[in-house]
């Protein structure tokens, strides 16, 4: 079975890659299953760390 594109920089602890990916399939389980995924592995920060308004915006209006 071939690996989604968010398992694969998950994997490869590409985890601001890992989380645009998640993002992109637009399916809520993927979504909270990574965020949940990033905070075990303390990555939620660095997946997050560097973007401007631009990149956070798809994450902003998950959350809302």
């Amino acid at each position: 079975m071939r690996l989604k594109p968010y398992e694969r920089a998950l994997k490869a602890f590409r985890y601001g890659e890992a989380l645009d990916a998640a993002l992109e399939t637009r399916n809520p389980a993927v979504v909270i299953t990574l965020l949940e995924e990033l905070a075990a592995r303390q990555g939620l920060a660095i997946a997050l760390s560097g973007r401007d308004e631009a990149t956070l915006e798809p994450l902003l209006s998950f959350l809302a």
